[in-house]
């Protein structure tokens, strides 16, 4: 019954954080000047829970978020339903289950893969992030829908602000190294 409540309050941060957006800089060179950008806590959030939920429930909780989605609920930025496959963004939405579920087993297996320094245990699980943003270029270049702006906006200024908030997130959030459930 607990484990339920997690991936449900899991879930439904998923969803919440899809709808939040800050407004940052970015720099726009046909403008030669910044403009603001909308940065998404969708990725964010998704890092947070994996570092911090155990038995991985954040992974259920992005299957659970992606299968919503697609079956018509509203729980995208941009919406719902079986034809947001073909949106440009969906690539990204694909990348959080690996973004889960690679920080999730990064965190919670720091001594068998051998990471003994905090560098390594602050650096390690952003790979997952990378990963993430990796699928999402991918998806867009399979798309076809590859284009420079799309490459800056969706990818550049993103993976550059989660690899800056999830390094605060490593730093700042209470992490036992050696917990158990």
């Amino acid at each position: 019954m607990i484990s339920l409540v997690k991936i449900i309050f899991c879930y439904s941060m998923l969803c919440l954080s899809a709808f939040i957006q800050l407004p940052l800089l970015q720099y726009d060179s046909s403008l030669d000047g910044f403009t603001v950008y909308n940065y998404s806590l969708l990725y964010i959030v998704c890092f947070a829970l994996s570092l911090v939920c155990r038995n991985n429930y954040t992974f259920i909780a992005v299957v659970l978020y992606l299968a919503s989605g697609l079956c018509g609920l509203p729980v995208f930025a941009f919406g719902g339903g079986c034809e947001y496959i073909c949106e440009p963004s969906f690539g990204y939405l694909i990348g959080l289950l690996p973004l889960s579920a690679m920080s999730f087993y990064v965190r919670y297996h720091w001594d068998a893969l051998g990471i003994k320094t905090f560098n390594n245990r602050s650096t390690l699980p952003l790979l997952g992030l990378v990963l993430a943003h990796l699928i999402g270029l991918l998806y867009l270049l399979i798309m076809r829908k590859f284009t420079l702006n799309n490459f800056m906006s969706m990818t550049a200024y993103q993976l550059f602000y989660d690899i800056f908030f999830g390094h605060l997130l490593i730093i700042f959030l209470p992490l036992k190294i050696d917990d158990k459930e």
